[in-house]
């Protein structure tokens, strides 16, 4: 990548790098890591605190980006978003990670839900039947 401005490629560096950013404020400054297994274990072991492996995999931003969770926090974004409220990344509405109610995967979306039933539990098409408009809705099944 080229770029023509010293201020723009560090910043740019700085978002795309595995620092730890409960180091940041730190006298030494933030301590980068070669892998993102070993910032993680970093986080649990110096600072205990993770990110959301749903949020890592699923969210569009930096890894020096995402929220870092206590462990009760953690649960509380999981089941419900209310350890979002506060944080700069929150997003508007978000209520927790869906939950499959067949499996127990947690999924980062409703959208990636969705998904999962269609792909991975049989799906039954059951017609009303005294409906004008004939309207369907899907029902899952345990596979």
């Amino acid at each position: 990548m080229y770029f023509d401005d010293d201020e723009a490629q560090k910043e740019v560096q700085a978002l795309c790098s595995l620092s730890c950013a409960a180091c940041a404020a730190s006298p030494a400054g933030p301590k980068t890591f070669a892998s993102l297994p070993l910032l993680q274990a970093h986080l649990r072991k110096a600072h205990s605190q993770s990110m959301c492996e749903i949020c890592l995999l699923g969210r569009n931003v930096f890894i020096s980006q995402h929220v870092l969770y206590s462990k009760t926090a953690l649960e509380r974004h999981m089941a419900s978003g209310a350890a979002d409220t506060g944080n700069a990344l929150g997003e508007a509405g978000f209520k927790g990670h869906p939950l499959c109610s067949f499996c127990s995967t947690s999924f980062y979306g409703g959208g990636e839900l969705f998904t999962h039933m269609q792909r991975e539990h049989f799906t039954v098409r059951a017609r009303a039947s005294r409906s004008s408009h004939a309207a369907s809705r899907a029902m899952y099944v345990r596979r």
